[in-house]
């Protein structure tokens, strides 16, 4: 039997004042929950929250890039814990065909939406079967927000 893990991933919450002066959006993130990791593929939601105010026209867009995160190997996101990792990735659509990463990673999926808002949008989290990571416990990962304008 694998060993028991859990696996959280803490997205950062993070405040954007945009460019403009009268622009003010917030950003808020829901983490996606995992059940205790045993070895087999294990699938989670979170959800990222755009909240703008005061927006300077109908017009004008937004996308949400996310960070590698502070443990990756590449283009491969990772939990941490005690010295060992556990492998996952995050996903802007429900069939997890293409990770979500920033702009710079042409593979990635982009995700948008226009001003005035409060949009919610769903992350799609896997974690990879056979993975047999020693000791079980807390897998944290942290991943940068940035919303874009």
């Amino acid at each position: 039997m694998s060993p028991r893990a859990l696996a959280v991933i803490a997205l950062l919450n993070l405040l954007w004042v945009g460019n403009c002066a009268a622009q003010v959006c917030v950003v808020s993130a829901v983490p996606p929950a995992f059940a205790a990791y045993r070895g087999s593929q294990n699938d989670g939601q979170g959800s990222i929250t755009v909240t703008c105010t005061l927006a300077p026209g109908p017009n004008i867009s937004y996308a949400i890039d996310l960070s590698s995160g502070l443990h990756a190997q590449g283009n491969q996101r990772r939990m941490a814990f005690a010295g060992s990792y556990l492998r996952y990735n995050l996903f802007c659509t429900a069939s997890y065909a293409a990770p979500w990463f920033d702009p710079s990673d042409a593979s990635s999926c982009q995700v948008s939406g226009s001003f005035p808002l409060v949009h919610s949008h769903t992350v799609y989290a896997r974690i990879p079967g056979n993975q047999f990571v020693m000791p079980p416990g807390p897998y944290l990962d942290s991943v940068q927000i940035t919303v874009r304008y």
